[in-house]
């Protein structure tokens, strides 16, 4: 199984749907921003949600992609989930913001 698909709402954020009761990987792919940033490599990063929703496990990294397991939520209700990454050997940083809705599907 896939991770969820994403779409941009007039809110500007992507947004992807989570069953209540599902446990589901998210992806953040930084392929195209790291075009930008030749000689750069994704160093760390870390993943936060909004109270409500639960991060399961650690947050991975592999490449160019980070991926953190959601886990609860409640029906009806949007969580922001924020991926930051730090870069070596010149150590930026840049975070990018999801939007999690929770329904029933």
């Amino acid at each position: 199984m896939s991770a969820p698909s994403f779409m941009v709402k007039a809110d500007g954020f992507p947004h992807a749907p989570k069953d209540p009761n599902a446990i589901t990987n998210y992806v953040w792919d930084w392929s195209q921003w790291m075009i930008g940033v030749a000689g750069e490599g994704i160093d760390s990063a870390a993943v936060t949600a909004e109270d409500g929703i639960t991060a399961i496990g650690s947050t991975s990294l592999v490449g160019s992609r980070v991926s953190q397991v959601f886990a609860g939520g409640t029906a009806g209700r949007s969580y922001k989930a924020v991926c930051r990454i730090q870069t070596a050997p010149s150590g930026l940083i840049d975070e990018r913001t999801i939007v999690i809705d929770v329904v029933e599907c």
